[in-house]
Formats: C-alpha cells, sequence, structure tokens
C-alpha cells in the first residue's frame, strides 16, 4: 500500500475538502434548488466522493473499536498505531482499507458502508452492484490484492470484513451473501464473536452499529 509521508493525516485532508467545497457551495448557490446551475450540479455529484471517503473512514475507525472491544488482549495495545497506520494513508491508496503488520498480530480488513435499499420476502438485501462490490472484497480477503504491497503471504493475515449496520437492514442483507458465496469455497465466512479464537484461515465478518 502506498503511503505519504508521516506528518500526512487522512482527517484533516478530508475534513478540509469537505469545509471548502460546502463553503464555496453556500456562497453560490444559497439554499435554494431554482439557483442552481448544470455545473452546480455535476460539482454535487463529485462532492460525494469526499463523503464517500469520510463515511469509509469513521467506519474503518469505529472497526478498530470493534476489535478492541472483542479481543483487548490482542488489539487494545495496538489500538494507537492500528489507527495511525489508516490515518497515514490516502483514500485513493491502494491496498485494503486496513493493512497492519507486527510482530505479534498482522490483519487485513475490508469495510463496506452500503445501505441495502431492497427487500422481498426473505427481508431486506443489497442491490446487483452492491453485492458483487462485497463478493469482490471477500475474493480480495482470501486471495490477495495484485496492487497490494503485503509483506507477508496472504494466509498469514487474519482477515475482517466491516459492515455498517444501517437501521438493522445490513446484518440480514449480509447473511445472504455469505450464504451465497460460502458453497463455491471451503474457507470459513462468519459473524465476529467476541472472545473466540481467532483463525488465519476464516474472514470474519463485523457489524458496525
Amino acid at each position: 500500500m502506498s503511503k505519504k509521508t508521516s506528518s500526512y493525516d487522512r482527517n484533516e485532508e478530508l475534513k478540509n475538502e469537505f469545509n471548502t467545497f460546502w463553503s464555496e457551495w453556500r456562497r453560490k448557490n444559497g439554499q435554494l434548488a431554482q439557483n442552481m446551475s448544470l455545473n452546480s450540479i455535476i460539482l454535487l455529484k463529485s462532492a460525494l466522493r469526499n463523503i464517500n471517503n469520510i463515511s469509509t473512514l469513521k467506519v474503518t475507525e469505529l472497526l478498530v473499536d470493534e476489535l478492541v472491544k472483542c479481543f483487548p488482549q490482542q488489539f487494545k495495545a495496538i489500538k494507537n498505531d492500528i489507527l495511525k497506520s489508516i490515518w497515514q494513508v490516502s483514500p485513493n491508496a491502494n491496498g485494503y482499507d486496513i493493512q497492519f503488520e507486527s510482530a505479534d498480530m498482522s490483519f487485513i480488513a475490508e469495510v463496506k458502508c452500503n445501505i441495502p435499499f431492497q427487500k422481498d420476502k426473505k427481508g431486506w438485501k443489497f442491490g446487483a452492484n452492491q453485492a458483487e462490490g462485497i463478493r469482490k472484497d471477500i475474493e480480495s480477503l482470501r486471495e490477495g490484492k495484485e496492487k497490494a504491497e503485503l509483506k507477508k503471504d496472504i494466509k498469514k493475515y487474519y482477515k475482517f470484513l466491516g459492515i455498517y449496520d444501517y437501521e438493522g437492514r445490513s446484518e440480514n442483507a449480509i447473511a445472504r451473501i455469505r450464504e451465497s458465496v460460502r458453497v463455491k469455497r471451503c474457507e470459513p465466512i462468519v459473524p465476529l464473536q467476541k472472545g473466540v479464537d481467532l483463525k488465519l484461515n476464516t474472514i470474519y465478518i463485523v457489524m458496525i452499529k
């Protein structure tokens, strides 16, 4: 994963982008939709990238909190180091949302902030594109990413998939994906439970609420 210098702060960059854009937006357009030009609408569309990056960062930080809560012995002492490793990486860098390596604990994680908007008799489900993105993340946790610079073999990392659970919808939606993926490969994909013995050949799903 490519990193910026140690002085780089991902939190500050995203906040500055957000504040700069919306200050300029309010100055030019006010609050009325009828004042918006086509250029303003296109610019607003591009601003969603910044919002997506902020939400991904926040959920990534919450994933770290959840790991510390579930496994204090393994994660509490290294929490600050994990967070620093996240903050020092550009949101557009190649690799995983979290890629952490130490003598005692090495793990990779992907994070999803998708909200399930479709519902059928079996409950909430992700849309086709959302589901495909999650399946790709599961595959990258299993097989590795071409542009991710891992220091060890992929099999030597613990693996986590953090899912933001919007109003209780996502737990059912991710369970449906988990069942469809599990039949294709032998590696377990299981919900994370507090205090379990972590295994290297398992992908743990962490629900972030």
